[in-house]
């Protein structure tokens, strides 16, 4: 009974806040944190195949859409933060829109990204049938400190889940995360002639390449293309035809698998990848929006290993014009030193727009890599009709953005062309 209350009151300030045009979705979720904590895992344990939880440092958004949208396929009902709100309040809020007013939740498994410090709150709440780790590089580290202490959070994480544990055997810190009693370690990776070009944190920074024990892999991925990969799975290769760009994006794929395979392995394999050949990017992360006969693709960066990733897309594109918005808001980091790790001479010769509360500080860098800068433009509708206008119908621009400076362009996208409601 106490949890209906809940329900009713979240679904009431929900209805109020759109009526008066305020966002804050996820307000409901943290009032009832505060209030309730044991309303989560009340309401999840109602769930017969229990709950999914994505964390780590890049990829969350993706993998979990992509773990979804493979047990969609099987039938099942999947509760999920979609936006890729990755705090425990939005889980909370999640619940309470998702719930009947009886205080059912008529859903067959949840999977849920989170924060990789809010992950641990998270298992301490409600343990997560699975946990799905996918890597640790530097990211905020005014909110983390050094990556060490991110991937000490990871093991908590683990730590506090039923059944497995899905690691990337190629992180050199989460190979060494450790389960106990009866859960699961599962496995994934690349191939070793792929090695090269996904190295870890360390050797981004220049390290040698370092000798891991490694272990044997559920799904290994042995090939990209530019949209093809190839996996191997239970000794039995299978091809990909990817609609998301980027090979990192071939590794999410292979961490969606394993997990899926793990948790469900009377699905045959081929059935799995035939679904995640149609998967669409994610909102913010290599969305393609139509902008007037032209493709304007808004991409999600947020730290050296994303950003680096991310540029490589400019090799598919190919595309007439680029902007970057950089914010320093506490969901983007305070610290914005990091763009003085990335090689930007690859938008060499392009267009580039710049704008965001570092947009200036963006300019000065591109600087250094003889980048030059065609404006820093402060009014976000302004900026992507910049870019927009030095494509030709047919041909692609893309911007890059931080968290909260994707949101708010895509918003500003969104008074210039019709954007898809999430």
């Amino acid at each position: 009974m106490f949890n209906i209350f809940f329900i009713w009151f979240g679904k009431t300030l929900s209805w109020l806040l759109r009526l008066s045009r305020h966002h804050g979705a996820a307000l409901p979720g943290l009032i009832i944190e505060r209030l309730h904590p044991k309303f989560l895992n009340s309401m999840l344990t109602k769930l017969p195949e229990g709950v999914i939880i994505v964390s780590g440092t890049n990829g969350k958004t993706t993998t979990t859409k992509m773990i979804t949208e493979l047990l969609r396929s099987q039938g099942k009902r999947v509760l999920t933060n979609r936006t890729g709100g990755n705090f425990v309040r939005g889980v909370f809020s999640t619940i309470v829109q998702a719930a009947t007013l009886s205080g059912r939740l008529p859903y067959d498994v949840a999977v849920y990204e989170q924060d990789e410090a809010y992950a641990v709150r998270f298992v301490k709440l409600h343990e997560p049938r699975a946990a799905v780790l996918l890597n640790v590089t530097r990211d905020q580290l005014d909110r983390f400190g050094e990556i060490d202490t991110t991937a000490a959070l990871l093991q908590r994480v683990a730590n506090h889940t039923s059944q497995a544990v899905v690691v990337n055997d190629d992180d050199i810190r989460l190979n060494k995360i450790v389960v106990t009693g009866s859960v699961k370690a599962v496995y994934f990776g690349v191939s070793k002639n792929l090695q090269a070009q996904f190295p870890n944190d360390e050797q981004l920074y220049g390290a040698l390449s370092q000798d891991l024990t490694k272990h044997k892999r559920t799904v290994e991925l042995e090939a990209t293309g530019e949209k093809l990969a190839k996996y191997k799975l239970d000794a039995k290769t299978l091809e990909a035809k990817l609609q998301i760009d980027g090979q990192h994006n071939a590794l999410n794929g292979a961490a969606a698998l394993a997990t899926v395979h793990q948790l469900y392995p009377d699905v045959p394999l081929d059935d799995f990848v035939k679904t995640l050949s149609n998967i669409k990017p994610a909102f913010g992360r290599g969305e393609r929006i139509d902008f007037g006969g032209k493709t304007l693709i808004l991409q999600l960066i947020k730290n050296p290993a994303s950003f680096r990733q991310a540029l490589h897309v400019l090799d598919i594109h190919k595309p007439k014009a680029v902007g970057i918005v950089i914010n320093d808001n506490h969901a983007d980091g305070r610290d914005v030193s990091w763009l003085w790790d990335i090689d930007f001479k690859p938008l060499a010769g392009l267009p580039v727009v710049t704008s965001g509360i570092r947009g200036f500080d963006m300019a000065n860098r591109l600087k250094y890599d003889d980048v030059s800068v065609e404006g820093v433009e402060s009014d976000l509708k302004k900026m992507v009709d910049e870019v927009g206008r030095r494509a030709e119908p047919g041909q692609t621009a893309i911007i890059f953005a931080t968290y909260t400076a994707m949101l708010a362009t895509r918003k500003a996208i969104g008074r210039l062309t019709k954007v898809e409601k999430v």
